[in-house]
């Protein structure tokens, strides 16, 4: 492994490690990605609020996460709405 460059199981144990310290997870999930997934999903388990973000005008968000109702979910297309639902829920 290169100089500072961190393993699978150091990346898992830090990012695992800030979801425990959270209050909630604000996630944007416009582009799929497994990792995200994972967390959301650890987080849910855990009973950390999950809040989720999405460009409606490029993505269908997957059923696993809008058929779940633990997750609040945000739809939105302009840059401004996405920061006006954001500071919403940060308020």
């Amino acid at each position: 492994m290169e100089k500072g460059r961190m393993s699978d199981a150091e990346i898992y144990n830090q990012d695992t490690a800030w979801l425990q310290e959270s209050d909630m997870v604000v996630a944007e999930c416009s582009n799929p990605s497994l990792g995200v997934g994972y967390e959301l999903a650890y987080a849910e388990s855990r009973g950390i609020p999950c809040h989720i973000f999405y460009d409606k005008s490029k993505t269908q968000l997957s059923a696993m996460l809008t058929g779940n109702p633990y997750f609040v979910i945000y739809p939105y297309q302009t840059e401004e709405e996405l920061f006006s639902l954001m500071d919403k829920i940060l308020s």
